[in-house]
């Protein structure tokens, strides 16, 4: 509740751009953070045209056993609504000349992306996460790395100190309005 009546006069900011029909996504994912059921959150951010359209942050429904099996779950599932959302754009007759780029921190997820081996330590992860993969190699999504200290998405699936939370609350286009 400090925080609602702290940001009462926030809202969230749409920039404009030279470049049209351009979507976004950024994704995160936390490791066993729940301490009941110790399952993983995923978090993902969604913009066109530089605007915020679709966010979320919701607990994995299965049970990773390692950081890069949550990260990579978490791909897919934002891979899923990425594609929602350009099936939406087109039944809407708005067309998309570019991939999607989904901007990822976890180096060994993008590496299982991009490739398409089992690998030994990756072969129990469940095939319906690994249709992501499809989408990367036709060039629908690009799977693209970001830095930890930049990927702000994590502000949906880990708590912050007070100063990174600010800095993070700007990149998900929420700013205080002008009055």
């Amino acid at each position: 509740m400090r925080y609602l009546k702290g940001t009462a006069t926030y809202q969230l900011y749409f920039s404009s751009t030279d470049e049209v029909n351009k979507l976004f996504a950024f994704s995160d994912a936390n490791y066993a953070m729940d301490i009941d059921d110790r399952k993983s959150r995923s978090g993902c951010h969604v913009l066109f045209n530089n605007g915020p359209i679709t966010w979320l942050s919701r607990k994995q429904t299965c049970t990773s056993s390692s950081i890069t099996e949550s990260e990579y779950i978490d791909a897919s599932l934002t891979t899923k609504e990425v594609v929602w959302l350009c099936r939406l754009l087109k039944d809407l007759e708005i067309p998309q000349h570019i991939p999607t780029f989904l901007f990822y921190d976890n180096q060994a997820a993008i590496r299982m992306v991009k490739n398409p081996e089992f690998h030994k330590r990756t072969k129990h992860v469940d095939v319906q996460f690994h249709f992501l993969r499809e989408f990367q190699s036709n060039h629908k999504i690009l799977i693209t790395y970001v830095p930890s200290q930049d990927q702000y998405v994590d502000i949906m699936t880990k708590p912050f100190p007070t100063e990174k939370f600010q800095r993070f609350r700007i990149f998900v286009c929420l700013v205080p309005s002008a009055q």
